[in-house]
């Protein structure tokens, strides 16, 4: 097992947030790993090297003992090499990795959420090549036995303004176990003259799955390119790393405009009856930011950000936007991320778990 030097806590904004609450494994897309963080040192462990030829983890969840990872070879083909992998043991010394399912239309998974009604993974799968013949824009799931990808969402276009088109990440919503929130890169109401992502507004969307059937319906939550409906100064066009808390508060990360310095994290609150109520700016002047996870050891959020500029790496704030710290240095492209116990911090989670959030 090798260690990599990556300058832990280099930048704190206000208040530092307090050491070792909960250590961080991450895979990195670029070069095809997956790495533990130990809060308490100044280096991250390699847990494993991927030897496939083109593994891109892009990325990563934990269901009790075990870990999933989707991963998305940047070259497509015909048909599609997408895997998705379960590792045991993966943080002892002798890892086990087994592909429980690939090819198409497994191609691209670039989220992933586990559904316990069901036993399955599901996967927002998005490739990129849609002129590919069995292209496949949508969710997937997957038996955590194994098995071929089932079609459970797929998407319709070209519609009117706004539809689901290029979904992102997706999570569980912890108050109704039928339901999941997806973002998506693209579909809403914003269209600027940018070709790329950046300049078409984001959805976010409630994806309610037939246990069944494995059938999935998509319901437009808000469109967070529309203004009008949410408040903000601007349209969110990038939106995709996406983190749901006890409450079913709803937190997603937005890369902004194209700007290197335009990314932010907005939380989204939800009325009674689960409809879309408000969205506020939490902390903006980010990176491009996408991967966002819940640190329940100190009521954090830890998010990464591409590696373009110096804003890019691990970085992790509390929910009122304040303690802004660096975890790693801007070079770590980190994707998939899970939050692990680290030694004495059970005493941290019930601490936690006696706060009341927003």
């Amino acid at each position: 097992m090798s260690r990599r030097s990556v300058g832990v806590l280099l930048f704190s904004s206000t208040s530092m947030v307090v050491a070792s609450p909960g250590d961080l494994v991450f895979t990195e897309a670029l070069t095809g790993t997956i790495n533990r963080l130990d809060r308490g040192q100044p280096s991250f462990d390699l847990l494993y090297q991927f030897e496939v030829e083109g593994a891109r983890p892009i990325d990563m969840i934990q269901v009790g003992d075990s870990f999933y990872v989707g991963d998305g070879p940047r070259i497509e083909t015909n048909p599609g090499s997408g895997r998705l992998w379960r590792f045991d043991d993966l943080l002892g010394k002798a890892p086990v990795a087994t592909v429980i399912s690939q090819s198409d239309p497994l191609q691209v998974p670039l989220g992933l959420a586990f559904d316990k009604r069901t036993d399955t993974i599901l996967a927002v799968n998005n490739p990129v090549q849609h002129t590919l013949p069995n292209s496949f824009d949508g969710i997937l799931a997957v038996p955590r036995s194994g098995g071929q990808a089932i079609k459970v969402f797929e998407e319709e276009r070209p519609l009117p303004r706004p539809y689901y088109r290029a979904g992102s990440r997706l999570a569980v919503d912890p108050l109704d176990t039928n339901d999941f929130f997806v973002t998506t890169l693209n579909g809403g109401i914003e269209t600027g003259d940018q070709v790329d992502d950046f300049d078409f507004g984001s959805v976010l969307y409630r994806l309610t799955v037939d246990e069944s059937f494995l059938t999935g319906e998509m319901e437009i939550l808000v469109d967070l390119s529309d203004m009008a409906t949410t408040g903000l100064d601007v349209p969110l066009t990038f939106t995709r790393g996406i983190a749901v808390v006890d409450d079913g508060t709803i937190y997603v990360t937005d890369g902004g405009n194209g700007d290197d310095v335009s990314g932010g994290l907005y939380r989204i609150t939800l009325d009674e009856d689960r409809n879309f109520e408000g969205i506020e700016r939490v902390i903006g002047g980010l990176g491009r930011v996408h991967e966002l996870t819940y640190n329940p050891y100190q009521d954090t959020f830890v998010f990464a950000a591409e590696p373009v500029n110096d804003l890019g790496g691990i970085w992790e704030v509390n929910a009122d936007g304040t303690g802004l710290t660096h975890l790693t240095d801007s070079t770590v492209n980190a994707r998939g991320i899970v939050v692990i116990p680290s030694p004495g911090a059970g005493l941290l989670l019930l601490a936690c778990a006696s706060r009341r959030r927003r």
